[in-house]
């Protein structure tokens, strides 16, 4: 079987973030080039409140012909954003700001959000 790479390039644009229990995210991804391709954005955390965390939440594999956009929106497991108490054997997400970021790769954030998280513990 022959593989014969396309190149093409995406945009992302319209980051909205949600918070609450869960982080979700909702974006448009742009196929801006010439020929038909696959993107796969993928979501990080990178802070939390002051603190800096870096964790991924989460990506989408996303198959456009050139022009094309869709909407895409990804829904993180709460476990992603929490850390596990081991005195209690549950996890447990602290409440306030969360910093999301929307990127290529772990370093290369293309657009920047925040979730308001409510304070909760999960799980046993």
């Amino acid at each position: 079987m022959l593989l014969r790479l396309r190149y093409t390039t995406f945009a992302n644009r319209d980051l909205k973030v949600q918070g609450g229990e869960t982080v979700t995210a909702t974006f448009t991804v742009t196929n801006t080039g010439e020929r038909e391709g696959a993107d796969v954005p993928q979501l990080y955390l990178t802070g939390v409140g002051e603190t800096r965390r870096m964790r991924l939440l989460g990506f989408q594999r996303v198959e456009l012909k050139p022009g094309e956009s869709k909407q895409v929106t990804l829904t993180t497991d709460p476990r992603l954003l929490a850390r596990f108490d081991g005195k209690a054997a549950q996890w447990r997400i602290d409440g306030g700001a969360y910093k999301i970021a929307l990127s290529k790769a772990a370093d290369a954030p293309v657009l920047i959000g925040e979730a308001q998280m409510l304070s909760r513990a999960f799980g046993n």
